[in-house]
């Protein structure tokens, strides 16, 4: 296999004898499991189960599922070993399989798609001297993960144990035999301490991670419960909660920027710096500068201007809402139309790739980039929506400049942006820590308002008793502006006790009889009751 042929060179050997006992080992005994491999393939992993038919097709032609090379992932595991120890011990050594990560101490599979094609769901491979890491684009199912290596009788005595890492975030450790094998979080699966592993170990540990990585794809054990979440809709509870963070600060700040941009002064100005693309073209007439992170809002990626071109580009690191967009477009008169007569063609460059000692360059294109074109009007262009996440103002006339930066401050404060509740393939999660607590908060007063009062209202507005329709967070929302204590733990306690006042376990006979649904009920009642003894104690407390 190639993919052997690319680890095993006499080199790697003999060049480093006698400079580290502890690596050499390592790199004898991974070779010597690889070599193994080559002239007898593992036919059989505990994790690994056989493909099964898929329920569909003919009976004579039944299609099966896809059978994972997990023994690949193996080899290239294994290989990663052999390579890092080797630059470990000589740092100029030119790795094959493995490149340079921006971590220290780190390296990942280089080419990972084409090396490992079946496992779509990996996102990366890397390497430290510790640990070997498996992320995921998707978060992992972590409870039906755990049941699935409890039920594959391991040989031996396995425990999975919750535990808070060096950085105080809570990850669940799998301890084989009291020895500290597998740690997982929420998109990630680590091998633990392969370095002091004895061969026979190593080998095993190894095939262990390989077979569950390739089960995971098997069964798809990945998150469920994923959502999308439209700021939007949470906006009036934030205004309510912090109410400064919505003080229109952002239009000001822009216009600093658009003037230093324009006389030249940005790129003396201490808060500004040049951007590494910048750097790498190095052409006066293509300089662009960058606001560091520390100064830029929650929700922005980054903010760059170019003095040349007389561009200002804010990323946001949600995506942009582009219906809510639409109808403020709509409402100011304006217009939105896709770009036409620019960006046609592909623009190529060359960036290297580090590979320990050595290098490889990597052409890359940058396509052409799909744009609206926001109008006012006049219609004159006053700003652009690149891609998911950009905005473009033009900076040369000042009443443009307005309307876009007027764009721009509305999608910032009117929160007409979305992203995920967890990092996924297609969608990052760009929630705050604080908005994570008060959408997780909010997200349960929804859920009990759902069960017990929404088809009570919906009935009353039916009647015309209820003025104006409301949605579930906007139900929430009122309750929660309507409380005497402003405090957020005295808004949800508020919302609370109305949803309890309003319910009689003697009446949930109307909601079904079926005994799921009485059992959901009062267990949600219970709930419901304990919910709000806890923020009666926390808001004794604050």
């Amino acid at each position: 296999m190639t993919i052997i042929k690319t680890f095993i060179n006499g080199s790697l050997f003999f060049g480093f004898m006698n400079q580290s006992n502890e690596l050499e080992q390592l790199i004898s005994d991974a070779t010597d499991i690889i070599l193994a491999r080559e002239k007898e393939p593992l036919k059989e992993c505990v994790l690994v189960r056989s493909p099964r038919a898929l329920p569909f097709g003919t009976l004579s032609q039944v299609p099966a599922e896809t059978e994972y090379p997990y023994q690949n992932l193996e080899l290239v595991t294994l290989g990663a070993i052999v390579e890092f120890s080797a630059n470990r011990i000589d740092p100029s050594y030119i790795t094959e399989s493995l490149k340079n990560a921006s971590w220290k101490n780190t390296m990942m599979v280089d080419r990972l798609n084409g090396t490992l094609p079946d496992f779509r769901h990996l996102r990366s491979i890397s390497i430290k001297p510790t640990s070997i890491c498996y992320n995921f684009k998707d978060p992992l199912n972590l409870e039906a993960l755990q049941v699935m290596v409890e039920q594959s009788n391991l040989p031996g005595s396995v425990e999975f144990v919750e535990e808070k890492n060096r950085s105080g975030k809570n990850v669940t450790n799998l301890y084989l035999d009291d020895k500290l094998l597998l740690t997982f979080k929420s998109h990630m699966v680590y091998l633990q301490n392969y370095q002091d592993c004895s061969k026979k170990e190593l080998e095993y540990s190894v095939q262990l991670v390989s077979g569950l990585v390739t089960r995971i794809h098997q069964d798809v054990l990945l998150a469920e419960g994923i959502q999308t979440i439209n700021f939007s809709e949470y906006r009036p509870i934030f205004e309510m909660l912090f109410p400064e963070s919505f003080e229109n600060i952002l239009t000001g700040s822009l216009e600093t920027i658009r003037e230093l941009t324009l006389s030249g002064e940005v790129a003396d100005h201490d808060l500004f710096r040049e951007t590494r693309s910048s750097k790498a073209f190095n052409r006066e007439d293509q300089k662009t500068y960058f606001l560091p992170n520390d100064n830029l809002p929650d929700h922005f990626s980054y903010l760059v201007v170019s003095p040349n071109k007389q561009e200002m580009y804010v990323r946001f690191s949600s995506n942009i809402d582009l219906s809510k967009v639409s109808e403020f477009v709509e409402e100011k008169g304006w217009n939105i139309s896709k770009r036409k007569g620019k960006g046609k063609g592909k623009r190529s460059y060359t960036i290297p790739i580090q590979k320990g000692g050595g290098q490889r360059d990597v052409k890359r294109y940058l396509p052409t980039i799909k744009a609206l074109c926001v109008e006012n009007d006049e219609g004159k262009v006053v700003a652009e929506i690149e891609g998911d996440n950009i905005v473009k103002l033009y900076l040369s006339d000042e009443e443009d400049f307005a309307s876009g930066s007027e764009l721009l401050t509305t999608i910032f404060y009117k929160r007409l942006l979305y992203t995920s509740n967890v990092r996924t393939a297609a969608l990052d999660c760009d929630l705050t820590p604080v908005e994570q607590e008060v959408i997780g908060s909010v997200g349960s007063l929804v859920g009990m308002y759902n069960l017990f009062l929404s088809v009570e209202e919906d009935r009353a507005r039916t009647l015309g008793r209820n003025k104006k329709p409301v949605s579930s967070i906007g139900w929430v929302a009122e309750k929660m502006e309507e409380s005497e204590d402003p405090s957020f733990p005295g808004r949800i306690l508020n919302v609370l006790n109305e949803i309890y006042n309003r319910v009689n376990p003697s009446t949930f006979y109307r909601y079904g009889q079926e005994a799921e649904t009485q059992e959901r009920l009062h267990t949600s009642y219970g709930n419901l009751q304990r919910l709000i003894g806890r923020f009666e104690a926390i808001r004794d407390v604050v």
